[in-house]
């Protein structure tokens, strides 16, 4: 249910269906694709739209599209076509509105026009409208579309690449480069469309003269046998000219380096949720007998999901030579750790701030120290016991305060804030990201 105020655009439609039934009326998805989504989502945090889109049942315009008609908004296809008046942009920050998924566009009068794709989230609408003090009037526009126009909106981000100046990996024809998502010489990562399948992709390559096509498939099909929420999902691997290609589904997440370098370092608890989920995903694909080569590069962080993608080559400074595979990856996300915390400019050779390590919580320093230190009698063995530790703690000005069974079940959004205040006085992860009270 949207809450409303006086003045605000809602136009709700006379009769209300579920998303599924104008899927299956539309002729989208078939009666028994929605069953199958359904099922799925019974098991599943995620959204009933996000499951048919993975599972290729439906593309986002499609889902978009038909919540536009379920809740009455106005449906963009092309967010990135829309204009954006500058005054609009003052009123949030660039932080709020990566993390939200929220673009507001334009200001008439006392309303303010935002581009939105999920128009049921009333947490962030209602901290919009207060932070705003304004009505709100919403468009509905695809997901990974918004999230690109956001960041060209605020200028931050990927790589933009116009369509003249191609990418320097050669792919089929079937793929457009939408953008470099992150590009070196021997080594790419891009998104793409995929004009056989309709949908966009993300494409890892690597230089055939780095890996053999054996070597890369190996590693290829081991992130695709995880079928882990934070391990990239793999549809295709094969060889093109001069260079190994992996198409793995699109997320619509920006890299961690790309948020360590243009917002700076995390806090303690924004740490802690992203490498409790990338250790979660080494461990998934640790069980399939490969290493998963870890740093900030291919890390993608959207909203309060991370996902680990394949990449073939670690870091220069995070390799350890003649150690177990799994201890290089225990080290790794101990690095992971530093560079969230301390956000260094040399962070490939694990160059770190001591001062601004010793200054992190202790219990998360320890945690630190107990991933890279392999002396340690309480050395970690395994990802997991990380993701553990590091959810068990409520992170709280200089120190970890142990949450019980019941506080580790509360939304996750929780362990997005580091606190300065008692329990009594803490405010939500919204009310911070909004810098108000609700």
């Amino acid at each position: 249910m949207l809450l409303t105020r006086p003045g605000d655009t809602i136009r709700m439609p006379g009769e209300y269906k579920r998303l599924g039934d104008i899927l299956v009326e539309s002729g989208v998805v078939s009666n028994l694709q929605l069953a199958v989504a359904v099922a799925a989502q019974r098991t599943s945090s995620r959204r009933l739209g996000e499951i048919i889109v993975e599972r290729g049942y439906a593309t986002e315009e499609q889902i978009a599209q038909c919540l536009a008609e379920q809740y009455g908004y106005p449906f963009v296809e092309k967010p990135e076509s829309v204009p954006v008046e500058p005054e609009a942009l003052e009123l949030v920050d660039a932080e709020t509105a990566l993390t939200a998924d929220i673009l507001p566009f334009r200001v008439e009068g006392g309303t303010l026009h935002c581009l939105i794709w999920d128009p049921i989230d009333i947490r962030v609408t209602d901290a919009l409208r207060m932070q705003t003090k304004k009505a709100l009037s919403l468009h509905i526009a695809p997901r990974t579309r918004l999230a690109k126009a956001i960041r060209a909106a605020f200028g931050i981000g990927v790589q933009q690449r116009a369509s003249a100046q191609p990418s320097r990996v050669p792919l089929p024809e079937r793929f457009q480069v939408i953008e470099a998502i992150d590009e070196e010489t021997r080594q790419a990562w891009l998104r793409a469309y995929d004009t056989e399948l309709d949908r966009t992709v993300q494409i890892s390559a690597v230089h055939t003269e780095d890996h053999t096509l054996t070597k890369f498939k190996e590693r290829v099909k081991e992130f695709g046998a995880a079928n882990h929420p934070s391990v990239a999902k793999v549809f295709d691997f094969f060889q093109h000219e001069e260079w190994n290609i992996a198409v793995l589904e699109d997320n619509p997440g920006e890299t961690l380096l790309s948020i360590l370098r243009t917002r700076g370092s995390r806090n303690p608890a924004q740490t802690a949720i992203v490498c409790a989920q990338v250790a979660e995903a080494c461990d998934a694909v640790i069980a399939h007998g490969k290493e998963p080569f870890l740093s900030p590069r291919n890390v993608l962080v959207h909203d309060r999901d991370v996902v680990l993608a394949p990449t073939f080559a670690p870091p220069v400074g995070w390799i350890v030579r003649g150690s177990s595979f799994t201890d290089c990856v225990l080290r790794a996300n101990g690095l992971l750790i530093a560079t969230c915390l301390t956000a260094p400019s040399n962070w490939e050779l694990a160059d770190f701030d001591q001062t601004q390590m010793r200054a992190a919580p202790k219990k998360l320093h320890d945690i630190y120290l107990r991933c890279i230190d392999r002396s340690r009698p309480d050395r970690f063995v395994e990802p997991v016991q990380i993701a553990a530790e590091l959810k068990a703690y409520r992170w709280s000005g200089s120190h970890g305060v142990v949450q019980g069974s019941s506080a580790r079940g509360e939304d996750r959004d929780a362990l997005l804030t580091s606190l300065d205040g008692g329990d009594d006085a803490r405010p939500s992860f919204w009310q911070r990201l909004f810098g108000r009270a609700s």
